[in-house]
């Protein structure tokens, strides 16, 4: 209980009180150090099995394609030919001169030509792992800096509803003390104190929700570091390019160069399919041991007759180039999405940056003007504790819409920076 008169122009200390704004409160652990957006990254790609997998890949298929440039291995192998089954002389090798103990060696040949297609797809399958691990890195990065973001606006908002609600209570304090000492404070004044502190108590629950539904939606990327307190402020932010530097730029965006990266082993499938027109040819020389005779030396020479390329080679090519055409006409497509993605989120960010201006500029000014007004009023006895309470709730309103404007800015630069429309933000300009 405050130990001073209920009239506000007898107790200074509860007009300081009211007057000092909505205060940030802290919540970390003097211990624990803040969680910063660059460290929720690093830990979130270093931490991320889908990059490990696709890194993997990426070496498997680099192995498969030193491999799949080489011949294939020989064959050895041994046979008894002409040996006599029945009759005195069965079983035996030196009885009938066509009895035999062979032994060859087979090598296939296949064109130079195929092997080293084989070895181009292979190849281009480990560019297109490659190129989706940088795909699949940038997103995790704007998708952690969205959920980081998520929660620092939760836990703004939940410190702007306390520091109001500190407020409220006070409120309550001092009406409560004019009615009990019988001066013009009367018990509706009390009553709507009390709703509205109780309004706030609410809307801080709320916000004690909010923040543990962010903590969660991070700590799908970095496990219990996402509950490590995070600072009050934004990091600074990356400086937006010019629109049309920022198109010309989406060319080397990872998920471009993912698909033309499926495009070029599309090239390369078809390029084998032109070398499977070409036949493989194979060798096998062998040679013959028969005891009462003179050995026998073999040599064959085999070539593929690829006759029905119509049905085979063919279709292959056909397939391929199809599956080219494909590539190809997705590589367009997402470079239209990206280039439509890239005009909106810069529209809505320079935007966004000038209602925030506006909010600074001019309604937070009056909004803390009006307070300051009715306060005044309610000091000097013209005006009811309802102004007050009206114009502390208008302020928080304007307080909590220009955190929300703040929210969606930053998120629109964090989408613009995954786009590659941004540079690098200058550390001595932190974001407001």
């Amino acid at each position: 209980m405050f130990l001073f008169p209920w009239h506000p122009a007898g107790c200074p200390a509860l007009v300081g009180l009211l007057l000092c704004g909505l205060a940030t409160t802290t919540w970390a652990a003097p211990d624990d150090p803040p969680l910063s957006l660059s460290a929720a990254q690093t830990l979130a790609l270093t931490q991320q099995p889908l990059l490990q997998a696709l890194d993997a890949e990426r070496r498997a298929l680099g192995n498969t394609a030193i491999a799949a440039r080489q011949l294939p291995d020989p064959q050895l192998m041994t046979a008894v030919s002409g040996l006599p089954a029945n009759g005195d002389d069965a079983g035996r090798l030196d009885r009938e001169r066509m009895s035999q103990l062979s032994l060859a060696l087979q090598q296939t040949f296949p064109g130079a030509g195929k092997r080293q297609a084989r070895g181009h797809q292979a190849d281009a399958e480990a560019a297109v792992r490659a190129a989706q691990h940088d795909a699949t890195a940038r997103e995790i990065r704007q998708a952690v800096a969205l959920d980081w973001l998520a929660l620092w606006r939760a836990q703004r908002q939940r410190a702007l509803t306390a520091a109001h609600r500190a407020t409220a209570d006070t409120q309550v304090e001092s009406a409560a003390i004019a009615v009990r000492s019988g001066g013009d404070g009367s018990q509706a004044q009390l009553l709507a104190a009390r709703v509205e502190a109780g309004r706030q108590q609410d809307q801080q629950a709320a916000g004690d929700q909010a923040v543990a539904q962010a903590r969660r939606a991070l700590g799908r990327w970095i496990g219990d570091a996402a509950d490590r307190p995070i600072g009050d402020a934004l990091p600074p932010l990356p400086t937006v390019l010019p629109l049309e530097q920022a198109r010309a730029r989406l060319a080397t965006h990872p998920q471009l160069r993912a698909l033309r990266a499926v495009q070029a082993m599309r090239g390369a499938e078809a390029d084998l399919a032109r070398a499977d027109y070409r036949p493989d040819w194979r060798a096998e020389l062998g040679v013959g041991y028969r005891p009462a005779f003179s050995e026998l030396v073999t040599l064959r020479v085999g070539v593929d007759l690829p006759v029905f390329t119509a049905r085979r080679q063919d279709r292959r090519l056909a397939a391929a180039l199809a599956g080219g055409d494909a590539a190809q006409a997705r590589v367009a497509d997402l470079h239209r999405r990206l280039s439509a993605a890239l005009a909106l989120a810069h529209d809505e960010a320079t935007r966004l940056a000038a209602r925030l201006n506006h909010y600074d500029t001019t309604l937070l000014a009056d909004g803390e003007a009006r307070v300051a007004a009715a306060l005044a009023g309610w000091q000097a006895g013209r005006d009811e504790l309802d102004g007050v309470l009206s114009a502390r709730r208008d302020l928080l309103d304007l307080r909590l819409a220009r955190l929300a404007l703040q929210h969606d800015h930053a998120a629109r630069l964090i989408e613009l920076e995954s786009l590659g429309a941004t540079r690098a933000p200058d550390a001595r300009n932190p974001t407001p």
